[in-house]
């Protein structure tokens, strides 16, 4: 086994395991068991939903209490089996759809019927925008879905798209809040964005630009935890890591001339790593996401390099509108795609990042992680 497959491996697995003390399930646990809510209705909503409200199940049952009513809005099956009172819609991601439809009327009327005397503990992660994604009156879902569709396309940043969803969505932009007469609402949050902009996560169904007193909002895990847990895991394995200062943003190609750079630079045994959501200008219709296209730019990057392997894995198990989280490439990868007839400039063109990675063994795929906090990229050098 060569030294670059034996990297793609342990980068892969360092990838896996840097999301373990992330999940959904265990950060939402650990928050209820240091500040218990009195609140016995739950709403989770967002792609780590199930493993969100999995969590608050966990945290009240070992205090002897249960939930009196939980609607659960996912975008896939859960794999797990949610205990009663569990209500689980599926809805449209990553553009609404009729089912998103649904399932936003469903939220608001499960908000209103939370009453003056209850208190309300919403979970929320990304993907929230789209789940939710029921347009406002006087707006239809094709018009909603057809904005969408362009700006995710554009390359615009997610702050830009999701202000335009809040505009446009009927329990976006603290709609949801204004929609029930709960006396408290507790939210505990997965944050997917830089900064942890509580308006720009899930596009604030419960901030709207007055701030309501009775939101008690708190960030339980966001992309520095990615970032600190991907170094810890790293450095665990013997490697020296250099850590990003900032958070990634910007296109794709700059991002990857900054990973191809760092590669260059590092010593044996070394790795450099970031967390960020690069923007994309999507003119081909293949199949791919942020990471895996820049995973694809990056094999090209590194072709006739020695030793050196780089991980793009989106943290929700989800690159775009595809089942990979991502995928690892290395030295060796641009000639892969050589002998198997696969042109990976061709491919970057098309936008045809998934099937490539596919096509060649270096696609990754984790299913839903249960977890949301943006992208991890990572380039190390075999020690």
């Amino acid at each position: 086994m060569s030294r670059c497959v034996t990297l793609r491996d342990t980068l892969e697995e360092a990838g896996r395991i840097s999301l373990r003390p992330l999940l959904g399930a265990n950060c939402v646990a650990e928050a209820l068991r240091a500040r218990p809510t009195e609140a016995r209705r739950v709403l989770a909503i967002g792609k780590a939903a199930w493993a969100m409200a999995e969590g608050a199940f966990a945290a009240l049952a070992t205090r002897g209490g249960r939930f009196d009513a939980a609607l659960v809005v996912c975008k896939e099956p859960p794999p797990i089996e949610l205990p009663p009172p569990a209500v689980v819609l599926l809805a449209d991601h990553p553009r609404p759809g009729p089912r998103s439809v649904v399932a936003t009327t469903a939220a608001l009327r499960f908000c209103a019927e939370t009453g003056p005397d209850q208190e309300l503990l919403v979970l929320l992660s990304g993907g929230t925008s789209a789940l939710l994604g029921g347009p406002v009156a006087g707006t239809t879902l094709a018009e909603i879905a057809a904005r969408t569709e362009a700006l995710l396309r554009s390359g615009v940043d997610i702050t830009a798209i999701n202000a335009e969803r809040r505009r446009l969505g009927a329990a976006l932009g603290g709609r949801l809040a204004r929609a029930t007469p709960a006396r408290a609402i507790t939210a505990l949050v997965l944050s997917d964005v830089l900064g942890d902009d509580l308006r720009t996560i899930g596009s604030g169904p419960l901030h709207g630009d007055p701030i309501d007193p009775r939101v008690d909002a708190r960030v339980i895990a966001g992309p520095r935890d990615l970032l600190q847990s991907a170094v810890d895991e790293l450095e665990a394995r013997g490697f020296a890591v250099r850590a990003r200062a900032g958070f990634v943003s910007g296109e794709v190609s700059t991002l990857v001339d900054e990973l191809a750079v760092a590669a260059e630079r590092l010593a044996p045994g070394t790795c450099f790593v970031a967390v960020g959501e690069p923007t994309l200008r999507v003119t081909g219709r293949g199949r791919g996401g942020r990471a895996t296209h820049t995973a694809l730019l990056l094999a090209e990057r590194l072709r006739g390099t020695r030793d050196l392997a780089a991980l793009a894995l989106a943290s929700d198990g989800s690159d775009g509108p595809t089942d990979l989280a991502g995928a690892v490439v290395s030295s060796e990868t641009a000639a892969v795609a050589d002998a198997r007839g696969i042109s990976i400039e061709e491919a970057a063109l098309r936008f045809d990042s998934a099937t490539v990675m596919e096509a060649i063994g270096a696609a990754l795929r984790t299913g839903p992680t249960g977890t949301n906090l943006t992208d991890l990229y990572v380039v190390a050098r075999a020690g």
